[in-house]
């Protein structure tokens, strides 16, 4: 029984190295992995949206997702999970979110229409200026009395967010073709939108 052992002793010390050199490697493949994800989303969040026309002529934005743990964005983007919060969702239940700042710019040009508001009780009459626009997009509402303005603007748009894989650079190589990356796409009807800033995270498990 103890010759049994003794020559149980080198085969246990080499499964226990083989075990040391597996685990070494497994967490250097894993670290060697999360720092290329990191350099990977580094680099998306430095790349602006590209802008695209759809297949019925509509604008469209799409943007490169960054890949990143909650305790990552918890670093990098706090106002992200600060926003979610605000929405009664808890950084656990988060999946995936898509960030995008907008502006609307069109130059309007309109004819001031006379009139006029009566005050009853006072039985005083004050002439104004009317703005009064309207087309498919913008509605512009507005009074000119003396040197002060009112005015009500309103921009009228549907947007659209999908969330997909992006297809391989060389799909006819099939597996070979290339990498896919999580990706995010906006529509968007009203054309005289613009995105200034676009950013679109899928939560790493």
């Amino acid at each position: 029984m103890k010759n049994f052992f003794n020559s149980a002793i080198p085969y246990i010390i080499g499964l226990f190295l083989l075990y040391v050199t597996f685990q070494s490697l497994k967490l250097y493949y894993d670290e060697t992995k999360t720092t290329t994800r990191l350099t990977e989303a580094l680099a998306v969040s430095n790349r602006e949206c590209t802008y695209f026309k759809t297949r019925n002529g509509e604008q469209a934005v799409k943007i490169q997702s960054q890949e990143l743990t909650i305790k990552e964005i918890r670093s990098i983007y706090p106002a992200a999970i600060a926003d979610m919060k605000n929405l009664y969702i808890q950084p656990r239940q988060l999946k995936s979110f898509v960030q995008a700042n907008t502006k609307a710019e069109k130059h309007i040009q309109t004819t001031l229409r006379d009139s006029s508001i009566i005050d009853v009780l006072k039985k005083i009459e004050t002439p104004v200026k009317v703005i009064d626009y309207r087309d498919k997009w913008f509605t512009v509402r507005g009074l000119i009395i003396g040197n002060d303005t009112e005015m009500d603007i309103a921009a009228i748009d549907t947007l659209n967010v999908a969330g997909y894989m992006s297809r391989r650079p060389h799909p006819w190589l099939w597996i070979f073709g290339g990498k896919r990356y999580p990706e995010a796409a906006i529509t968007n009807k009203n054309p005289f939108i613009k995105y200034s800033i676009t950013k679109s995270i899928q939560v790493k498990r």
